[in-house]
């Protein structure tokens, strides 16, 4: 008889890991080069990844990493700034489609 705590423990339903189970490699979603051959792995040149650098790259003066002495910046947006920035663009918008019909309507009768 099986005891519950076994069938507790098999009844998981999450993903795996690469720490769980024998022999199981999850992969870092990368996908293979080439093949594996009798005398080894013979690799397709058109399956090699390549990266195309810029030209202008090398007079550009920014670097590829972010100092760690940049002062931290706080954006202090609550959801109720939000909703009234949201607001007021919408009112905006609105108004600009109204003056917009409105020079519509007036180009019309005057042509």
């Amino acid at each position: 008889m099986v005891s519950i705590s076994a069938v507790v423990r098999g009844a998981k339903r999450l993903p795996m890991t690469s720490k769980q189970g024998h022999n199981y490699y999850k992969g870092n979603r990368s996908g293979a080069m080439g093949w594996h051959k009798k005398g080894g792995y013979e690799i397709d040149p058109l399956r090699v990844r390549t990266f195309v650098v810029p030209p202008e790259l090398d007079t550009c003066e920014l670097k590829p990493y972010v100092s760690p002495k940049t002062p931290k910046w706080r954006y202090d947006m609550t959801p109720v700034k939000y909703i009234n920035l949201v607001r007021k663009k919408d009112n905006l918008i609105q108004k600009h489609v109204k003056n917009h019909e409105s020079n519509q309507n007036g180009q019309s009768h005057q042509s």
